[in-house]
């Protein structure tokens, strides 16, 4: 859980930086995309100082004693997750809506985004109810809803960006090559999320009776550990590089159709000068 909190909190920088980079650069983005950046860094902060409130509990108030119950803000943390991956899920479906033009790939994700957030607050509503370690393989059904449904939508959302901005390439040198910093920082990011989710699956699958990202003795520590507590960071800090290369790769397409514009005028007028 210590590991965790401590991957949370680093990769929380790293989406200060990014969010503060993207408000210094893209200050011409439409007000929507400004605010949504902000709400979602404002969950992030949230998010943040509730998992070291959650550390507070098991190592400084029961320090020593054995963990029957889960810590009282635990149910925060699928909230969180969810509260960021959903919009995030949905704003690339919308990207992807708007580069294709095709309903049916948006929709899907958006249905399995929409499945994972209920999948999360089903989640924080059984650890509210059960409380106690001893009853966690109940929450196997809500937490699988909400890692499958997750992955799947993540996996959807990396494969049809890659496929649809290698069919946008043209040809052009500078158009070609802002294409491939787009696909590369889409793969980047797009399947580090989904790997996180499958390895939730696997821990799930593999560790039924141990408790879900926390420690209850020192012979319990595995690599679950850190699950639960940096996906939400990690949605987050997709977003920034994900959603700022647009204009980049907008002024990029226009800027190399136009010296084609101005060949073909000049070729005209010349015919016509003859």
């Amino acid at each position: 859980m210590l590991v965790g909190v401590f991957m949370n909190m680093i990769l929380y920088g790293v989406l200060v930086s990014q969010a503060l980079t993207y408000y210094q650069v893209y200050k011409r983005d439409a007000l929507w995309m400004r605010i949504f950046v902000a709400c979602l860094l404002v969950i992030e902060t949230a998010n943040t100082a509730l998992d070291m409130a959650m550390m507070y509990q098991p190592l400084i108030l029961e320090y020593g004693q054995k963990l029957v119950y889960f810590p009282t803000v635990f149910m925060t943390q699928p909230l969180c997750v969810v509260l960021v991956s959903m919009p995030i899920q949905i704003f690339f479906a919308w990207r992807i809506f708007q580069l294709t033009q095709s309903l049916w790939i948006p929709l899907i994700i958006s249905v399995f985004s929409v499945a994972s957030f209920a999948g999360g607050v089903w989640t924080a509503t059984m650890v509210q109810i059960l409380r106690e370690f001893v009853k966690k393989p109940l929450l196997h059904n809500s937490a699988l809803l909400w890692f499958l449904a997750s992955c799947v939508a993540d996996v959807l959302i990396t494969i049809s960006l890659v496929r649809t901005l290698m069919s946008k390439k043209t040809g052009f040198v500078a158009t070609d090559s802002v294409l491939d910093k787009i696909i590369r920082t889409t793969i980047q990011t797009g399947m580090i999320t989904a790997i996180f989710s499958i390895l939730d699956i696997v821990c799930f699958m593999a560790f039924p009776a141990s408790p879900p990202a926390i420690v209850s003795d020192a012979s319990d520590r595995r690599v679950r550990l850190p699950r639960s507590i940096t996906p939400s960071t990690l949605f987050g800090t997709s977003l920034c590089p994900s959603s700022t290369p647009t204009a980049s790769c907008r002024h990029s397409t226009h800027g190399s159709a136009s010296p084609r514009r101005r060949m073909r005028r000049r070729s005209t007028n010349s015919s016509r000068g003859v």
